[in-house]
C-alpha cells in the first residue's frame, strides 16, 4: 500500500478585503483625475476636453502644494505602511515651529503689572509755585513729604496724616519765595533755598533753624539743591547765576568749592548714589558731569537736548547709568554712561519732561510731564515701551519724590495739588545696587 502523502496547504482565504481607515478617497480622487491617467476619447467635444484639462490642472496644482505622491499613492489600501523617519528639513521646520509657538505663550504670560490709575491721595497745596526751573517737594527717610508754598514750607506725616508748619516768611517781601527744598539722606535735616539767595538748614524733628549760608554765595535764587550720601555734611547749590556751589554744614561762612561751566540757570542737580559723580542740567540746554573733588567738569554735552535739563535720575541698579529729560521744545529721555560721555539711547515723549525717578523695585523709569499730557508716565527699562499712564493732574506734574519704602510716587502739579501714587504693591528688596567707585576724594574743612 502506498501511503498518501500530507498536504500541508495554507489557506488564504477568498478574497481580499482593503483597510478602510488607511484608504485615502481624497488621494484616490486625485489619481484618477491625475495627468496621467486622463483619456480622452475621439467622441469627446472640444469644450468638455478643455474642462478635462482644467480640472487635471486643478487637481495637479492641490497634489503639488498638498505634497502628494501620486506614485506612491494607491487606492486601496490592504496593510498599514510602516511609518518612516521624518527628514531632517521638516523636523527643523518643525522644531522652528514649535519655539516660535513657545515663545508667543511665554509672552502671553508675560502680563503688564497692575498700576492702579488713580491717586490713592489728594492733598491741597496752596501758592505751590507754577515754574518748571524749581524744586518744591522731596519725600525723605524718616517719611515726611515737605513741600515749599510760596513763603512757607509745610511738613506731612506719612505714617500719621498730620501736617505741620516749619517755617514761614514774610509775604510782602517777594524775595522771601521758597524756589527749593532736599532732605538729607538720614531725614532729620532739610536744606531750604530762597529767592533773596539765601539757603536754610532746618531740623526738622526739633522743629529748629541749624546753619545759614550767606546772602554772599549765588548772585541769584536758589533752584536746585542736593545732598551727597557719602559725606553728610556736603551740600551742593545751582543758582540763577548758572553757578554750582559746595557747601560744608561745620563751615557756613563761605563755600568750600565753586563750579563754573554753565552758562544759564542750574535748574537739575544730582548727586549719584555712591556719592562720587553729580550730575547738572541748566537752561542752557547743557548736561555736565562733575568727579567728586574735582572743579572741572568730567564732561559737557551741550545741544543733545533742544530745551533745558531739569529732569535728572541716576539708576541704583545699574553703575554709571544717568537718564535726562528735556523741557517743551525737546521732549526726549536721553539715558547716559557717566563715565564715558556716551549716549546710550533717546527716546521720545511727546510732551515736556519735567522730573524723572528711576523705580526702585522694577526695571523702570518713572516721568512727570508738562505740555501738552500733564501725566505721569511709568516706562519699562530699556525697551521704553509704555508700563502705565497715570492721570488726575490738571495742569504740568512739576516735581517728584519716591517715598522711602519705594512703593509711592508724590507728585506736585501747578493745579495745587499733591497726589499720591501706588507704583509697587509691596515693599521689597530693591534691586541689585551700584558697585561702589571712588573718583576722587572732596576736603571738607
Amino acid at each position: 500500500m502506498i501511503a498518501a502523502e500530507k498536504s500541508y496547504v495554507t489557506s488564504r482565504g477568498d478574497r481580499f478585503i482593503p483597510f478602510r481607515s488607511f484608504s485615502d478617497t481624497n488621494c484616490g480622487n486625485l489619481i484618477e483625475c491625475s495627468p496621467m491617467n486622463l483619456s480622452i476619447s475621439d467622441s469627446d467635444n472640444e469644450a468638455s476636453y478643455n474642462a478635462k484639462c482644467s480640472e487635471c490642472a486643478y487637481k495637479a496644482l492641490i497634489q503639488e502644494n498638498l505634497c502628494i505622491d501620486v506614485k506612491e499613492a494607491k487606492l486601496l489600501k490592504f496593510k498599514e505602511k510602516s511609518k518612516g523617519r521624518i527628514t531632517i528639513g521638516l523636523c527643523d521646520e518643525l522644531k522652528e515651529a514649535y519655539t516660535k509657538a513657545q515663545h508667543i505663550m511665554e509672552q502671553k504670560k508675560k502680563t503688564k503689572r497692575r498700576i492702579p490709575r488713580k491717586a490713592e491721595r489728594i492733598l491741597d497745596a496752596p501758592e505751590l509755585l507754577d515754574d518748571y526751573y524749581l524744586s518744591l517737594v522731596d519725600w525723605s527717610a524718616k517719611d515726611k513729604v515737605a513741600v515749599c508754598l510760596s513763603h512757607s514750607l509745610y511738613l506731612w506725616d506719612a505714617k500719621t496724616g498730620s501736617s505741620d508748619q516749619l517755617l514761614t516768611h514774610d509775604k510782602d517781601n517777594a524775595w522771601n519765595v521758597l524756589t527749593a527744598v532736599a532732605w538729607a539722606p538720614q531725614g532729620t535735616d532739610v536744606a531750604i533755598g530762597c529767592a533773596d539767595r539765601s539757603i536754610e538748614i532746618w531740623d526738622a524733628e526739633a522743629m529748629r533753624r541749624k546753619a545759614a549760608f550767606g546772602l554772599n554765595s549765588h548772585e541769584g535764587r536758589i533752584s536746585a539743591l542736593a545732598w551727597n550720601s557719602r559725606e553728610p555734611n556736603l551740600l551742593t547749590s545751582g543758582g540763577h547765576d548758572a553757578r554750582l556751589l559746595h557747601h560744608d554744614l561745620r563751615a557756613c561762612e563761605k563755600p568750600l568749592a565753586a563750579l563754573s561751566a554753565h552758562t544759564q540757570e542750574v535748574c537739575g542737580l544730582r548727586w549719584s548714589p555712591e556719592g562720587t559723580q553729580l550730575a547738572s542740567g541748566g537752561n542752557d540746554n547743557c548736561l555736565c558731569i562733575w568727579d567728586m573733588g574735582s572743579t572741572r567738569p568730567r564732561f559737557v554735552r551741550q545741544n543733545y537736548h533742544q530745551a533745558a535739563v531739569k529732569a535728572l535720575a541716576w539708576c541704583p541698579w545699574k553703575s554709571h547709568l544717568l537718564a535726562t529729560g528735556g523741557g517743551t521744545a525737546d521732549k526726549s529721555v536721553k539715558f547716559w554712561d557717566s563715565l564715558t560721555g556716551e549716549c546710550l539711547k533717546s527716546c521720545q515723549t511727546e510732551s515736556q519732561v519735567c522730573s524723572m525717578l528711576f523705580n526702585p523695585m522694577e526695571k523702570e523709569l518713572i516721568t512727570s510731564h508738562g505740555f501738552m499730557e500733564n501725566c505721569i508716565n511709568v516706562w519699562g527699562y530699556p525697551n521704553m515701551e509704555v508700563v502705565a499712564e497715570l492721570k488726575g493732574h490738571k495742569s504740568r506734574v512739576l516735581c517728584m519724590a519716591m517715598s522711602p519704602d519705594g512703593t509711592t510716587v508724590v507728585s506736585g502739579s501747578a493745579d495745587e495739588t499733591l497726589r499720591f501714587w501706588r507704583v509697587n504693591s509691596k515693599p521689597k528688596t530693591p534691586l541689585k545696587e551700584a558697585k561702589e567707585f571712588r573718583v576722587g576724594k572732596l576736603e571738607i574743612r
